[in-house]
């Protein structure tokens, strides 16, 4: 038969060892960073998972009974190798030989994945995952050791799951990454230290098992078009994407709001829209309502009926609207993620020119479908439906502020970018190029002049930040410091000439911590300040105004919260009356 499928055609399923192993402490496996994860409402209980370590048996039964000839399964690398390095588990090399061999014995083909995101804990707590060169050297040898335990048995291998992942933000949750700022810079060697072992692994593999083969695994959620014409295909991996979020984020980033996007008075700078249960209902009935066949003219009336004008919406008094950075409150959409700080103007042109781009999008997308025949009406109606599905991933009724909801935005494929310079590129990218140029608001020099004055308006406020907490760093706060530090070494003097030695060591003792804390406190100051003033000359003798701007990012910054901290604390422990500057206390009730 013609319609058969080749010979060789591999048909099955995939999984990861968290989803289904469980026995977290069988076998002489070790802890991953999973084992140490709490089950939740969207998370099972990684410890138990389908509990496959005990019944691969009965699984491999079952896709026998199914027809399957495949099975891509991953193996755990804390099973094998509790510490992620160093001794192997022979228990855990037995275990997988086993499992292998049953699934050879039943006709179905393995094929191994070496890490799907169950970063041994060991190596995430010691060198914070594969931010660190010394994990990538780690996986190398745990892949060489596997490929040389299995390579006679297993012809196809993956090195990583998802493997796309590893560019985006994403990767701070899959990489074993612990703790940090996740910067840049640290997706950077992220992305370098994944490449690189699948690089070395790959040759390694060719080297010493010619008759095996090597691959990727790609991230990729489709919207599947209506119809297998060009229109709606088109259409589809249009919708696919969220096609101007990042140019709305770039209007209102700046070195103030990138601060407060994140749960700091703000939303995160995640682009999600809250429309409220009475707008959403509208939406989902049109969706509800409009099918794939041909409308008759009873239901294009009943349609029109039910949504023909804007029905009264009461305005939202609920407070859960104010966590959303596009939020319709009733009568009015609000744009809620722009800086008080801000020239409204940069993201009212952004606005207005994605919504301009996606008018004119749907009105072509309309005349295509009545040249095809379709009516007008039924046109809009379908239209409609196809873009209130696609717009669900960026629809969200939650908890702007929540951690949850930073997890289920990176689900959704939505971006989370709060790196100034990275968020400000995104106005010279293919989307935005499309939009701002491609409506003419823009040309093409006219951008690249507007992302060059946003990148140095950061530089430049970033630069004098630094320079002002500095200054009064250095000659503001450290001198009162030491002045009170005095006044206590001279309050010990005192209770030293009065009391006896016993009861002047309990009386002092609060004394003394707070002399040394106070001390710890200046010299940190002191040092962070001259090391920020180094990094600011570097950033400074850079030719390049992007450069300048990733650098004042990546390597400026970070010193402004370090040293505020040091004077936070500092506030909370020097005495009140001789403190240079406001508190934020008397700043909010009293001055």
């Amino acid at each position: 038969m013609k319609n058969r499928l080749p010979a060789d055609f591999l048909w099955g399923n995939s999984v990861s060892s968290m989803q289904t192993e469980g026995a977290w402490n069988e076998g002489g496996k070790g802890m991953s960073v999973y084992d140490i994860r709490q089950p939740a409402e969207f998370a099972s209980d990684w410890k138990v998972a389908t509990d496959s370590y005990h019944r691969y048996r009965e699984d491999f039964d079952l896709m026998q009974d199914l027809g399957m000839n495949c099975y891509r399964f991953q193996i755990a690398w804390s099973r094998v190798c509790p510490d992620g390095d160093g001794e192997f588990n022979e228990q855990g090399i037995a275990f997988y030989h086993q499992f292998i061999d049953e699934l050879i014995a039943r006709g179905i083909e393995p094929m191994i994945c070496l890490y799907h995101f169950d970063m041994p804990l060991s190596l995430a707590e010691r060198y914070n995952g594969f931010t660190d060169r010394r994990v990538m050297d780690a996986f190398i040898r745990y892949g060489q050791k596997m490929i040389a335990c299995y390579g006679d048995k297993v012809k196809y291998w993956l090195t990583f799951n998802e493997q796309n992942l590893y560019h985006s933000p994403e990767a701070f949750l899959i990489s074993g990454y612990l703790q940090g700022e996740k910067t840049l810079r640290e997706l950077y060697l992220i992305q370098h230290h994944v490449m690189m072992a699948h690089v070395h692994l790959t040759h390694y593999l060719h080297q010493t098992k010619p008759q095996c083969q090597m691959g990727g695994m790609l991230a990729h959620a489709l919207v599947y078009p209506a119809t297998c014409k060009p229109r709606d295909i088109l259409c589809a991996q249009q919708l696919d994407e969220f096609l101007n979020q990042n140019l709305l984020r770039a209007s209102i980033m700046s070195a103030s709001n990138s601060h407060r996007l994140g749960a700091n008075e703000a939303p995160p700078a995640i682009l999600s829209c809250f429309l409220g249960s009475q707008l959403s209902a509208t939406l989902d009935e049109i969706v509800r309502q409009v099918g794939n066949d041909k409308m008759t003219p009873e239901e294009k009336t009943t349609l029109k009926l039910g949504i023909g004008r804007i029905p009264e919406i009461l305005l939202d008094t609920t407070d859960r609207n104010r966590t959303s950075p596009f939020a319709f409150t009733g009568n009015r959409f609000e744009f809620r993620a722009a800086g008080s700080s801000s020239n409204c103007a940069a993201a009212m042109i952004a606005i207005n020119a994605a919504m301009a781009n996606q008018l004119n999008e749907f009105r072509a997308s309309v005349e295509k479908l009545m040249e095809d025949g379709v009516g007008k009406d039924e046109a809009i109606f379908r239209l409609l439906k196809e873009t209130i599905i696609a717009s669900e991933p960026i629809r969200f009724e939650g908890d702007g502020y929540s951690e949850e909801w930073k997890q289920e935005a990176a689900r959704r494929g939505l971006t989370n970018i709060c790196h100034v310079p990275e968020a400000l590129m995104h106005y010279v990218d293919n989307q935005s190029k499309s939009v701002l140029i491609g409506e003419r608001i823009f040309n093409e020099t006219e951008l690249n002049s507007r992302l060059e004055v946003e990148l140095e308006k950061y530089t430049m406020k970033v630069q004098i930040e630094g320079r002002v907490l500095g200054d009064l760093a250095i000659n503001h706060i450290v001198p009162t410091a030491v002045a009170y530090q005095n006044r206590l070494l001279e309050n010990l003097r005192g209770l030293k000439e009065i009391f006896p030695a016993e009861e002047y060591e309990v009386l002092s003792a609060d004394r003394k911590e707070l002399i040394r804390e106070i001390s710890h406190r200046v010299t940190s100051i002191k040092v962070l300040v001259r090391e920020m003033t180094e990094a600011r000359k570097v950033a400074n003798h850079m030719d390049n105004y992007k450069d300048r701007a990733f650098a004042y990012e990546e390597k400026v910054r970070p010193y402004l919260d370090q040293i505020r901290d040091h004077i936070d604390h500092l506030e909370m422990e020097v005495d009140d009356e001789i403190w240079p500057l406001p508190k934020y206390r008397e700043l909010l009730f009293t001055k």
